[in-house]
């Protein structure tokens, strides 16, 4: 025999001692549906709560209407070929009343027509859950795209920045100390490897080949307290200040044109550009979720010309013959010679130790003696060559952290050390001297 189904119909009656405000309430808490849905219930026409369900949900439904303070009706649905008697049901009355809920119910606008808005009732949670699984979902994908375009969003800020002349913007996106040591590490090892005899440009002859090589080690030397000196804020704020020649501007314009963004590693940010046909690759890295510094510049790898920048000769350049003999150079006097006496300084980042040697005839030996007094200072060994120096001088200063750090080169030990504390306060306030000599 075929199991008899139930419907249950809400027909507008709430119980005596109820408020139909309040019974709105209630059922909106029940049913988990909106005010406005609601409110249809509420229309003056049958509202069939649950289309079609065992006899025990029915039940269930009812009861639940009931201690929301509304009456609903559970009845039998006629199958083919079957006759139900159905629960009895008040006969309809056209002046809506409250009567005591012991008794039948009250509140009631005729009508004819019925309305299943709750036929999905039984689905509400899975509905909920498939809600909101999709909103997690999309929360995620808003969230991975705002990650992924941080970077982009880094470089436009730049660009209006450059365009606004405002170094002060411009600066906070760059992080001097770590973009200095990168090009330090950089150039030291491009100069190394024109020393070590592979010249910049091919067919150079051995005696040039032998210039240029003396000529980027006279350059050495002078790398690292150059960078210290031009990468700073104030050479950009000095650079925005002037106005730029028309062919600068149209050079810029054109390498501005030839951008290209790209990602190297979910933490690492290229912004490749060409200049004067070479490839410039501008290094970001990231330091939260949302903010990106500028960190590094990678250079050309096919070589630097530093000989003509020093003002010394070019491998290329054609020796052009005097028109008039020139007078044979003066010997300088002995005490216009000045013997070489180098000096080190290494540090470890992760004890805040260090060592420094002077007064070396070598750059090699200079470097180890530095390096072995730092060592015996820290259990781990891993201390490294920060600077060395030839007749100067050199600072370090550092901060209660020991991977926060500043050091500088100069003639004089007074503006050494004044510079040592403004590298190291660029991240830091709590920066102090530790040490500071001179190798002359």
């Amino acid at each position: 025999m075929t199991e008899t189904r139930y419907k249950v119909v809400f027909r507008g009656e709430i119980q005596q001692e109820k408020t139909i405000e309040q019974v709105k309430i209630q059922l909106a808490q029940i049913t988990k549906q909106s005010p406005e849905k609601i409110e249809l219930l509420f229309s003056g026409k049958p509202i069939t709560v649950l289309k079609e369900a065992d006899e025990v949900t029915a039940k269930r439904y009812q009861t639940a209407f009931h201690k929301a303070g509304a009456i609903c009706y559970v009845r039998a649905i006629t199958a083919p070929n079957t006759v139900v008697t159905p629960d009895a049901i008040p006969p309809k009355n056209p002046t809506p009343k409250k009567i005591p809920s012991s008794r039948a119910v009250v509140k009631k606008v005729p009508a004819t027509t019925s309305e299943d808005i709750f036929n999905t009732a039984e689905e509400s949670p899975r509905k909920k859950g498939s809600v909101v699984f999709i909103s997690i979902i999309l929360l995620v994908i808003l969230v991975a795209g705002a990650f992924f375009a941080t970077p982009y969003l880094t470089v436009w800020n730049m660009k209006k920045a450059y365009s606004a002349r405002d170094a002060a913007t411009l600066n906070s996106y760059v992080d001097f100390p770590t973009l200095r040591l990168n090009l330090k590490s950089q150039l030291s090892a491009l100069i190394d490897k024109e020393i070590k005899g592979t010249p910049v440009n091919s067919g150079a002859s051995p005696r040039e080949a032998a210039q240029a090589a003396t000529s980027f080690a006279m350059a050495k030397p002078l790398l690292e307290p150059l960078i210290d000196q031009f990468i700073v804020p104030e050479t950009v704020e000095k650079l925005l200040a002037e106005k730029v020649p028309e062919k600068e501007a149209q050079s810029l314009n054109s390498s501005m044109e030839k951008i290209k963004l790209s990602y190297d590693g979910i933490s690492s940010f290229l912004v490749t550009t060409e200049v004067e046909g070479k490839a410039i690759t501008v290094v970001f890295a990231r330091v939260d979720v949302i903010n990106w510094h500028v960190v590094d510049v990678r250079l050309p790898t096919d070589g630097i010309d530093l000989p003509t920048e020093m003002g010394t000769p070019s491998v290329n350049a054609e020796e052009e013959v005097p028109a008039e003999p020139v007078a044979e150079p003066v010997s300088p006097t002995e005490s216009e010679i000045k013997p070489n006496a180098y000096g080190a300084l290494a540090y470890s980042t992760t004890s805040g130790m260090h060592g420094l040697s002077s007064q070396k005839s070598s750059q090699a030996e200079a470097e180890q003696e530095a390096n072995n007094r730092c060592n015996s200072l820290t259990a781990k060994k891993d201390c490294q060559v920060l600077s060395m120096i030839n007749n100067a001088c050199i600072a370090l200063a550092k901060a209660s952290d020991a991977t926060i750090f500043g050091w500088a080169w100069n003639n004089t030990q007074l503006e050494a050390e004044e510079r040592a504390m403004r590298d190291c306060q660029e991240r830091s306030v709590d920066c102090r001297l530790q040490q500071s000599f001179c190798s002359k």
